[in-house]
């Protein structure tokens, strides 16, 4: 059972992971049409958000692990974690932004890169699971 656990975790995470790559590239790429700084600034976003996936899929790992392959953490301390994490993440977005090292609306189309393709894979999966039951 938690083989199957890690295994679909790992298979969604690379699935992100791949649309994230697609969609980054193409708005990288638009960005630099207009300014290689945009480009650059939404690049920087791109990358954060690609750096807390890799994090968040270390967490997810460890929290649904085997007991021989990862330590395994009570759900509290891995909620203080994913919060922790999350908190980092905003002090470093809201630092870059702050002293002026990007463009905020530049940044802004890197992190929902992200976020566009979380959603459209998981909007996949609830589809395809919605179609197997015949609702």
């Amino acid at each position: 059972m938690v083989a199957i656990i890690d295994e679909d975790i790992e298979r969604v995470l690379e699935k992100i992971k791949f649309v994230s790559a697609i969609l980054g590239l193409g708005a990288i790429g638009g960005g630099s049409v207009v300014s290689w700084k945009i480009g650059v600034d939404i690049f920087i976003g791109w990358f954060l958000m690609a750096l807390n996936l890799e994090i968040l899929g270390w967490q997810l790992k460890r929290m649904f692990g085997r007991k021989g392959e990862h330590k395994v953490n009570t759900a509290s301390s891995v909620v203080i974690k994913c919060y922790l994490r999350f908190l980092v993440l905003v002090a470093i977005i809201w630092a870059i932004v702050k002293f002026g090292v990007v463009n905020p609306l530049a940044l802004s189309v890197g992190l929902l890169v992200f976020g566009v393709s979380f959603i459209g894979v998981v909007g996949e999966i609830f589809i395809k699971m919605v179609l197997k039951r015949g609702v």
